[in-house]
């Protein structure tokens, strides 16, 4: 059976149960809505050693939501009426981390499972772990969704949420769906603060700071500089994959939580290729010429000094005293991918700048390289900054037509001449003073036959009317059909 065909699952005997693979099952049960009438479906994803336990989970999911009691002959029912916020997110939270892929790797990272652990254990649990699951509704929710934006920001708060949801979700009840998250509007990247160097000059002078001051971290911060490489990602960075011949870097892992996870942030087998920049690669090779017998044999572009991971927080002081120094309202490390992003867009456009950033959506990239004060200003004086003078300047294209030209006259390009105005100079002289007569109807068939429009002279007179403007429009499209 061809692979992804059952995207439900693979069906089993049992009615309802579905196999997930790898000790997962979906559970599908039909019950009637008492205030419609009508059937809805619900389902489960749950752990099962079989098939048959399987099947009696799903008897008891079944008892739960039409409330009769179901005779299980094999283990206890996971699922049940009594059963609070804190069993149902610890259950999930349970089945997500024991998920493996075919080679028994797990599929969370370190730091989903990190994340996951602490958004259970620390924040939905104590506040709404005491609930039963059944008394959650759209209130009670919004309200702690609420109680939590007092206290920590949006960003926060909203990953929380959607946790949460999935939670409800997996338990049947869609309720948390109808919540929505709070509205951004707390981020600490503003206008004002960008968290990104916009200009190149301001560019130039940090990185001769950086060389001057903090010559130890020129090469890791011009490699973020001019890669865009998340944090992560440049840390895992080995000598090998810096390939000069190439002008490239090939990033292929990153850190999780001081594990190495295969791939780069979008999945296991994604990759990062970055401009190897040739000052880069000098400081790059400087540093290497300097590391000790442990940071060589650990194979890392950038060890520490035992050898092992460098901390994610070693730039911070350096560069906060730096951008202090030049006046740049905000700047972390990770600001220094965003100013990437921002530079090679506004150079070499989105397609290029959202390949080295490894954006796959316009409005993530949008957010990494924003549309700043700047290039607005810009914009301005390139449209509009012309038409306030007294005379346009010469090959601007907000320079009015001469007297007697036509707007865009000059841009028509010349109709081909037919093998009669080739062969009689005299014929084809006489159609310099002539113009078609777009009235007829220009025929559709091959494209080599001759247009069969009617020739009438054209005069001065008629040539300043609108109804020749008109037709001069009009004649570059035929110029263009006899050209084709």
């Amino acid at each position: 059976m061809a692979k992804g065909k059952w995207r439900g699952g693979r069906p089993t005997a049992v009615r309802g149960v579905s196999s997930l693979g790898h000790g997962q099952y979906r559970l599908r049960v039909y019950v009637q809505d008492p205030l419609t009438g009508r059937e809805k479906e619900r389902e489960r994803i749950v752990l099962a050693a079989s098939v048959a336990e399987a099947a009696d989970l799903r008897a008891a999911m079944e008892a739960e939501l039409r409330g009769v009691a179901v005779a299980s002959t094999g283990p206890a029912p996971t699922f049940g009426p009594s059963r609070t916020v804190a069993d149902v997110a610890r259950d999930w939270l349970k089945l997500r981390l024991s998920q493996r892929r075919k080679d028994g790797s797990p599929r969370l990272t370190p730091n989903t499972r990190e994340r996951y652990t602490h958004a259970i254990e620390r924040v939905i649990v104590p506040t709404l772990g005491e609930r039963p699951i059944e008394a959650l509704d759209r209130r009670t929710i919004e309200a702690w969704r609420d109680w939590l934006g007092e206290r920590y920001a949006s960003s926060t708060v909203n990953p929380w949420l959607v946790m949460l949801r999935a939670i409800l979700g997996d338990a049947g009840i869609e309720v948390g769906k109808r919540v929505e998250g709070l509205r951004v509007d707390d981020t600490r990247i503003t206008e004002d603060a960008p968290n990104l160097i916009e200009d190149p000059k301001t560019l130039a002078v940090f990185l001769a700071k950086v060389r001057e001051e903090e010559p130890q971290h020129l090469a890791f911060i011009g490699t973020l500089v001019t890669t865009g490489l998340r944090m992560s990602t440049a840390l895992a960075l080995r000598r090998e994959d810096f390939e000069p011949e190439r002008g490239v870097i090939v990033a292929r892992r990153r850190i999780s939580a001081n594990e190495i996870v295969e791939g780069v942030k979008r999945s296991r087998t994604a990759r990062d290729v970055v401009p190897l920049v040739e000052w880069v690669w000098e400081a790059v090779r400087a540093e290497w010429a300097g590391h000790n017998e442990k940071q060589r044999g650990s194979g890392l572009a950038f060890p520490s000094a035992t050898g092992g991971f460098r901390a994610r927080s070693h730039l911070d002081k350096p560069i906060d005293r730096i951008a202090a120094e030049l006046k740049i309202p905000r700047l972390t490390p990770h600001g220094l991918r965003r100013t990437a992003a921002l530079l090679y867009r506004r150079e070499l456009g989105s397609a290029v700048s959202m390949a080295i950033a490894g954006h796959l959506t316009e409005e993530m990239h949008r957010h990494y390289a924003p549309v700043g004060a700047a290039e607005r200003s810009e914009a301005g004086k390139t449209v509009f900054g012309a038409l306030g003078s007294p005379t346009a300047p010469s090959g601007s294209s907000t320079a009015r037509p001469k007297p007697g030209e036509q707007p865009g006259e000059a841009n028509i390009p010349p109709t081909k001449p037919t093998s009669e105005a080739s062969r009689n100079p005299a014929t084809a002289e006489e159609g310099q003073n002539t113009r078609l007569d777009l009235r007829s109807p220009i025929p559709n068939g091959n494209r080599g036959r001759q247009t069969e429009a009617r020739v009438t002279p054209t005069s001065e007179a008629r040539r300043a009317g609108h109804e020749t403007r008109t037709r001069d429009f009009n004649l570059g499209k035929v110029a263009l059909y006899q050209l084709s």
